[in-house]
This record gives C-alpha cells, structure tokens and sequence, in this order.
C-alpha cells in the first residue's frame, strides 16, 4: 500500500496543477471559462435559465475565480517566468516533503502502511483511495467501435483542500473500449476531462464532476470530420517551418465547447513542413477551431480560427 501512496505523493509535488496552473502559456482566463461553461449547461440541464446558470456557475468557483481574474488582468499569469519559479519550487518543496517523510518515518519507526500524524496535506494525499478507474467505450456515429482512438485526460482532485492534476492518455482497443485504472480516489471528490481525438473524425469532449464513487462508462459517438488546411506565417505573409502546433479546441454549431488539455496533449503536436503547413482532420467547416502555436521555446500562445471550406487553407499569423 505505501508504495502506491509514495507514488501519489511523488506525483502531487512534481505536478505542475500544484501552482494552479497546468499550462505553460497564458491560458488562465480560458481555462476558467471553458469550467463556467460547463457548468453553466449543466444548471440550464437542470432547469435554470441562462443568466441564472451562468451566475451559479461563477459563484462555484467563488474566490477562485476573482483571484484567477486578478492575475490574467494584472498580466501575472505570463506563465514563462512561473514556469521558472515553479521548476525552483517544486525542486524545494520535493527535497523538503521527502526528507521530512522519511525523517518522519525513522523517527516513529512506524508501520510502511501507517500514515498517522503526517503533515494534513500529505496525509490527505496518502489517505486517499486511488482505486477508481476511468473507462468507456469510443464508436463511429453509427455505433460502429473505433480501434486507435487516442483518448487523453485528466483527473482532478483535492486532498487536504490542495489541488492536484495529473494527466493521462491511452487508445481504444479493437472493440473502441479505453481504461485507465486507478486514478480517481473514490472516497473524496474528483472531476475528470477527458478528450477523444481520432482521425477523420470530429474532436469530442466531457467534463465530469464526482463526489466520490467510480465513473459510468462514459461513452464517446464520433460523427465524421474533413480535412483542415493550416498555414503558419510571419509578420511579412512568409511561411514559417517547424513551429509545433497543437489543436488546443473546437466550439461546435450548437456551441459547445471541446477542448484538449496541454498537459494530456502532448502526443497529437504538430510541426508545420517547408511551406509553414501542416492538417488536422478533427474538425468540420464552420467550427470555431482553437490551436495552440509554440511562438518560442515552451511559449505557447492560443489562437483562433474559424475552419474555412475543405480546401481552403486557413492562416495563422504570428506577430513579429
């Protein structure tokens, strides 16, 4: 049992969710919006109307929100100089929690599975039930299983009143079935976001919310995508090679939101060729598409596109 704790423990001080932050671009106020809105439709699901939902879902984050707004407003969440901070960070408080756990441990001579009178944020930590799994199933639209579906997620939670996220990402089998296990902790509250993207197929998002207990299957029907054309350019209309990208988003026609996580997107970056082009075939004409560009090193910056006709190329531009 407490090579599993240990495991947990290892994971919250390395996480970069323990700042509050995940990402390593300004993406605050995005991020907080994309949670609003899921909330917002979940309260209008259950009766509210709009300005009602929205207003619910503002006072659920509470304090949260306004600091988070504070920040994005006073430009504090320019994430290049707390990446710095938080890589020192983590660095001390990885030296400080571990020695204290182990002088800790020599100096009870406790049991290995004894996780008594430990600081409260580590004991919650440790304390916590990792056995929940995340599984479902991913089909085509006419229910026909996806075999190779990349399926990325990430699951939050809050032991001791301190956030802790932690990426995850799998593919389906040849049935369209995924399973991630062990990662939500069943006896406390958790929130998983989980994205599926295949080719040829339109990008797809959910966010739940648990108050303790094991996950449904939750269960994705993909309709069919077409193929998007996306050029990066400079200040002057020049191609620029080699700038990775990652599709970051899309807000589908009846509005919803679908959003990958950087910290769980990692496997479906793209560079652009020779000509500052590269495709992604996650998205329909007319979606609002949102793509993340590496502008510089671990500098990535959110832009916007509206997803042209198959065959056009859409453009990004990127500010001298």
């Amino acid at each position: 049992m407490i090579s599993r704790q240990l495991k947990y423990l290892y994971q919250y001080v390395h996480s970069s969710s323990w700042i509050g932050s995940s990402k390593p671009f300004d993406d605050i106020n995005e991020e907080l919006e994309f949670h609003i809105a899921e909330r917002t439709d979940a309260f209008i699901a259950g009766g509210m109307d709009a300005n009602q939902a929205r207003q619910a879902a503002i006072e659920k984050f509470g304090d949260k929100a306004a600091i988070t707004r504070t920040l994005h407003r006073e430009g504090v969440a320019g994430m290049a100089w707390v990446h710095r901070i938080h890589v020192a960070l983590t660095m001390t408080m990885s030296a400080c929690v571990f020695f204290l756990l182990a002088n800790w441990l020599i100096q009870k001579e406790v049991a290995s599975d004894s996780i008594h009178d430990l600081p409260p944020a580590v004991a919650s930590l440790m304390n916590e039930k990792w056995t929940g799994d995340v599984c479902g199933v991913v089909t085509h639209s006419d229910g026909d299983a996806i075999e190779g579906a990349s399926v990325l997620m990430s699951v939050k939670t809050w032991p001791g009143g301190s956030f802790f996220q932690r990426a995850y990402t799998t593919t389906t089998d040849a049935s369209g079935r995924y399973c991630v296990k062990d990662v939500c902790p069943v006896n406390d509250v958790y929130e998983v976001q989980i994205a599926v993207v295949v080719k040829h197929h339109q990008m797809q998002s959910k966010y739940l919310e648990m108050d303790g207990g094991t996950l449904e299957n939750v269960v994705f029907a993909l309709p069919e995508s077409e193929v998007m054309q996306l050029q990066v350019i400079d200040a002057t209309g020049e191609p620029i090679p080699g700038i990775r990208v990652l599709p970051h988003g899309r807000i589908d026609e009846s509005g919803r939101h679908h959003v990958v996580y950087f910290d769980s997107g990692q496997d479906i970056i793209q560079s652009t060729d020779g000509d500052g082009q590269t495709s992604f075939a996650f998205f329909r004409p007319g979606d609002q598409a949102t793509f993340l560009i590496e502008v510089e090193k671990d500098n990535w910056i959110p832009f916007d596109v509206r997803v042209p006709k198959t065959g056009v190329t859409a453009a990004i531009q990127l500010s001298s």
